[in-house]
């Protein structure tokens, strides 16, 4: 009876998931879902940078960051809220972590390692992103006046006629 009810796909087979349930969705269902979802997030944070930005590298600079901070605070937050009972759940995001898991076991088995590795990663992605955010702001119109000084300097010693000589 204990076998039935620790029966698991993951590896290894003697692992204790407690209260498991198998995954309603296929995973193609699941990877369509989540490429849609990205799919949207990534139009979204397109979209925004857009109004914000006029060239490629600004705006493919905040997607790429937009989205690694939607997946480190969100989908790996998810993570560390649901980390518990997340074998027994078959939301959307519980589906994708125990298709996930997979790949990697110690998800689902409440390993701490990965705990902290997690926690790490979430907790310094919001405080650093925060901190970028907060510094870069008003350090931006700084950053322009100093490029213009720098073209000012070097535009300035082309003045200074080589070996000292003054055609006028």
């Amino acid at each position: 009876m204990a076998e039935i009810l620790n029966s698991h796909p993951y590896a290894p087979s003697s692992l204790s998931i407690p209260h498991y349930v198998p995954n309603e969705k296929s995973t193609a269902e699941l990877l369509f879902i989540a490429g849609g979802i990205m799919t949207i997030l990534v139009g979204l944070s397109y979209a925004i940078s857009r109004s914000w930005f006029f060239n490629t590298t600004s705006t493919t600079r905040f997607t790429w960051f937009g989205i690694c901070g939607l997946m480190h605070c969100g989908f790996e937050g998810y993570w560390l809220w649901n980390r518990a009972t997340l074998a027994s759940q078959n939301d959307i995001f519980a589906q994708l972590w125990k298709e996930y898991a997979h790949g990697d076991s110690r998800y689902l088995a409440n390993d701490e390692l990965l705990l902290t590795l997690e926690i790490m990663t979430t907790v310094t992605s919001m405080i650093f992103g925060l901190l970028i955010d907060v510094c870069s702001y008003p350090l931006s119109p700084s950053s322009s006046s100093g490029v213009h000084c720098a073209w000012y300097l070097h535009t300035s010693f082309y003045e200074i006629p080589p070996n000292n000589t003054f055609f006028s």
